[in-house]
């Protein structure tokens, strides 16, 4: 079914309800190291006020454990302010304020949204507090529709629902991969989130011509299928998983890798076969021969999903891998596709960019999306 565009709805006079993803990184200090999911998300803000509509958005801050001066929103809230030139409003518990209080305020943050227990239950009571502030619905927030939280698809149940404009931008950027993807079609998967991204190597693998593994993926699979891994970060959730993929011809890994020994704060990196991996080792990378095997596999693709660092790039000389690919990329006339926060930086080390080159804000959302061709946001936005 079709969803409707936030462009197609009657603003003017209406509080409209946006779920975005401002989940920005910020530094030991408390600063914030990146917003470039805070400028992608006002974009839907900015049109809505300009139509003459005000706003309550909807946001996150990491996973906390009930309410947590520490993941506090105010400082993204700042930030946009700051962007925006206007002033923005803090709502700190939507469920026990009254929306009439702030009828007069344009842009309204809500606090922390995780704080609410409601809100990862999915409590349609929950979803219906929430959906009495406003007039009309967008979800805005591609990185978290693979959830199915209250802010995602609770409220589209008693509210009209539209996609906001950054939705309707992944969903543009992601359709080449969704519907025919031009073939050779290989996908690299790494970072350091196994658990939620193992599962989606199978269906990936139905789809894509070749899958390139690297991270803590890499390391889960070696350890599923017997390899050593020593001292290695490894998801032991995902064992059973990854033995199941044992077999699977188009998933490549690893010939060779870079390893820190002993001592990992000061040991010194080499490179040895992936078999002499011993118990003190910590692998670091893909190995610079694996680098060569796969190099030709991307030369020839024609289409590119690039999910997560090939190695720990949180350490010295852990991205070397990463990096190799993406001079390799530089060069490729590929529809590339790249979604994460890490992998992001590293790209952008390289200057890689172009015509051809999408950087989604969704890592997880991405790849479900790609592997299943839908997500439970996308499907609550769908008109009955």
């Amino acid at each position: 079914m079709p969803i409707r565009s936030v462009k197609s709805a009657n603003l003017r006079g209406k509080r409209v309800i946006i779920r975005v993803d401002m989940n920005v990184p910020f530094d030991h200090h408390g600063r914030i190291r990146d917003d470039f999911r805070i400028r992608e998300s006002l974009a839907t803000i900015r049109l809505v006020l300009r139509r003459g509509g005000s706003v309550l958005v909807l946001l996150h801050r990491g996973r906390p454990a009930g309410r947590d001066k520490n993941l506090s929103v105010v400082p993204i809230a700042r930030r946009a302010a700051k962007i925006l030139g206007m002033d923005v409003r803090i709502v700190s518990d939507p469920i026990r304020e009254r929306p009439d209080k702030y009828k007069n305020a344009r842009v309204l943050f809500s606090e922390n949204i995780r704080f609410f227990d409601g809100e990862q239950k999915n409590s349609k009571e929950f979803a219906k507090r929430l959906a009495d502030w406003g007039d009309l619905y967008v979800n805005d927030a591609f990185a978290v529709s693979h959830r199915r939280a209250a802010s995602v698809v609770g409220i589209p149940r008693y509210l009209p629902a539209y996609a906001g404009l950054l939705v309707e931008k992944e969903l543009r950027g992601l359709a080449p991969l969704k519907h025919h993807p031009r073939r050779p079609f290989v996908v690299i998967l790494g970072g350091a989130k196994a658990e939620t991204k193992i599962p989606y190597i199978a269906p990936l693998l139905k789809k894509a011509d070749k899958l390139i593994a690297g991270g803590v993926i890499l390391n889960t699979l070696l350890a599923g299928w017997g390899h050593e891994t020593g001292k290695s970060v490894v998801e032991k959730s995902q064992l059973s998983n990854a033995k199941k993929l044992s077999r699977a011809r188009r998933l490549l890994i690893a010939d060779d890798v870079c390893v820190l020994g002993g001592d990992m704060a000061k040991g010194s990196m080499c490179t040895i076969p992936l078999a002499s991996v011993g118990a003190s080792d910590y692998i670091l990378d893909v190995g610079p021969m694996s680098v060569m095997r796969f190099a030709p596999i991307l030369e020839r693709a024609r289409t590119i999903l690039w999910n997560g660092p090939l190695g720990n790039t949180d350490r010295a000389l852990g991205d070397r891998a990463t990096r190799a690919f993406a001079k390799i990329l530089k060069k490729s006339r590929a529809r590339i596709v790249v979604g994460g926060g890490d992998l992001e930086a590293a790209l952008k080390k390289e200057k890689v960019k172009g015509r051809n080159f999408f950087v989604s804000t969704g890592g997880g959302a991405m790849l479900e999306y790609v592997a299943y061709g839908t997500l439970p946001g996308i499907k609550a936005l769908e008109r009955k």
